[in-house]
């Protein structure tokens, strides 16, 4: 689907599928941004040092390599929609293991748990490119990253503001919880209101196929980049 349809609600570039990744960005950027800045002391609260955040960091960013060829290969080939959707509900319940954890070794299997579910980021942009006429993705894409950026701004402000009352721990637990409700609503509007951009042809994925769907997408990557 290249062109957004002028049937649907919106105003200018803003309806359609475009319309809901943007209303969800703005929830996810108001949300959790507010105790994101704070993580660091909340590792320290529950027993963590300096090392042990540059830690919890990494293991992160290495969780981010694993599914990412897997989720491209599943959402060109089986559809995107569903795939984000499911991937956005595992991704809000990994909000729960930040907002009750008891040590810092918690938040560590949480954040790589969190950055593993993300896989689904790649998908997302590609629905947002097909659902903007070819002439309007520049625009698209500012007003995308404009409008949550901007609604964003204050929640490091608020953040701050509930450590100070609440203290790290008190504030950190209330926020990622705020976090997980926040994930579910995204993953509801996700699931029910995007509309797929691309021609379904191939069957379900079952549990059972996933060795052969990762051996297929790794060897594509691997290809890719020979």
């Amino acid at each position: 689907m290249e062109a957004s349809d002028e049937r649907e609600w919106g105003i200018g570039i803003l309806r359609g599928n475009l319309l809901i990744l943007v209303v969800c960005r703005c929830i996810w950027m108001f949300t959790t941004s507010i105790p994101r800045p704070y993580l660091p002391f909340y590792i320290r609260e529950l027993g963590g040092t300096s090392a042990t955040v540059g830690l919890v960091n990494s293991m992160a960013s290495l969780a981010g390599l694993f599914l990412y060829p897997l989720g491209g290969y599943i959402a060109d080939s089986r559809g995107r929609v569903k795939l984000v959707g499911a991937a956005t509900f595992l991704y809000a319940i990994s909000f729960l293991p930040f907002a009750f954890a008891a040590s810092w070794e918690a938040i560590a299997a949480a954040s790589f748990f969190q950055n593993l579910v993300l896989f689904y980021s790649s998908v997302l942009t590609a629905i947002q490119s097909d659902s903007m006429p070819p002439g309007q993705r520049g625009t698209g894409f500012a007003i995308a990253l404009a409008i949550p950026g901007a609604l964003g701004i204050l929640s490091p402000y608020i953040g701050g503001y509930l450590v100070d009352s609440w203290g790290v721990i008190g504030a950190c637990r209330v926020t990622y919880s705020i976090g997980f409700g926040a994930g579910i609503l995204v993953a509801l509007l996700r699931t029910f209101k995007l509309k797929e951009t691309i021609k379904v042809t191939k069957e379900r994925v079952s549990i059972n196929d996933f060795p052969r769907l990762l051996k297929e997408s790794y060897s594509s990557f691997v290809d890719t980049l020979k």
